[in-house]
């Protein structure tokens, strides 16, 4: 029987800071995250649903699309945060090789664009704060906001996790975690034989396991924290190539509070802010089980989906 894993978290726990006295984490969370939501209602918003040839100035598959929503949101988010980092960048505008920073944001202004110029739901921003550590970049906090749903999560291992809607916010807490799986993926690139691997699952741990499908890996992973606040464990199965690391940056900040995971499907883990953006083996994401007990059940699976892409 396999166990699931419960998360040690104590609401009345002093986290000890690990910054310099200098830095106010939950400050500077709380003020890029009024930077996100005024780029929603500036330059996103405006356009959902309401995008024209003029506004689309690169099309194709789903990593190929630029909207003027995601340029202008950039451009706004970064006019922002460059002044207290200046080598904060985005997947529209990117790093400056001159500079070596020990903190930088590192912003995904429209994730989820394939489903914003589509016009369906399912696209968020993502912020992620990463810190310089000996040889590359590991995210210390992240944000992650849905603008039609004024709702967000943010937080990082120095201070938690907030769930913030509109004005109201409060501290996500996880209690026991029950012997229930939800297994996740992007409905408009939905990967082959999904359904074998949710027989394999529901073999494997003997409860019930669904299955939901959802928009960008942003939107995605909101529904991942809210489903795992319920005691449900998460699993995200991406077996694409075409993800970067701003996709995962702000999430991972995130998952490692709960005790959760993201590797590729080699079970490598990630780094930030590399010359090579690309998750090229594709990612898992997961609340509530085991790397050891997930990963060689999916991975004869995921290589034939990676080949097959």
């Amino acid at each position: 029987m396999i166990d699931f894993k419960i998360p040690n978290l104590d609401p009345n726990a002093t986290i000890k800071s690990k910054l310099t006295s200098s830095i106010d984490l939950k400050a500077l969370l709380v003020k890029m995250h009024s930077i996100l939501a005024e780029a929603a209602d500036r330059f996103i918003l405006p356009r959902f649903q309401k995008l024209d040839s003029n506004d689309i100035f690169q099309d194709g598959r789903f990593h190929e699309i630029i909207t003027k929503a995601d340029r202008e949101a950039s451009t706004w988010i970064l006019n922002h945060c460059r002044k207290e980092f200046p080598a904060s960048y985005s997947e529209e505008d990117k790093r400056d090789e001159n500079l070596t920073p020990e903190l930088l944001w590192q912003v995904d202004p429209l994730d989820g664009t394939h489903e914003f110029k589509n016009g369906y739901c399912g696209f968020t921003i993502q912020a992620a704060l990463l810190k310089k550590s000996q040889k590359d970049f590991q995210p210390l906090a992240g944000i992650i906001y849905s603008p039609l749903d004024h709702f967000s999560v943010y937080g990082g291992n120095e201070i938690g996790i907030f769930r913030k809607h509109q004005s109201t916010e409060s501290r996500i807490l996880v209690g026991p975690i029950s012997s229930v799986i939800t297994i996740h993926a992007r409905e408009l690139d939905l990967p082959r034989n999904l359904s074998a691997i949710q027989k394999i699952f529901k073999e494997q741990w003997q409860c019930p396991v669904s299955l939901s499908f959802g928009g960008g890996a942003g939107n995605t992973f909101l529904q991942m924290l809210s489903g795992y606040e319920c005691g449900q464990s998460q699993i995200y199965l991406f077996p694409r190539n075409y993800t970067s690391e701003w996709d995962l940056s702000a999430a991972e900040s995130l998952f490692e509070v709960l005790g959760g995971w993201i590797c590729d499907f080699k079970g490598q883990a990630f780094t930030y802010n590399r010359g090579d953006p690309k998750n090229r083996n594709g990612f898992i994401a997961v609340l509530g089980l085991k790397k050891s007990e997930v990963l060689p059940l999916v991975k004869p699976w995921i290589i034939k989906e990676l080949n097959h892409d």
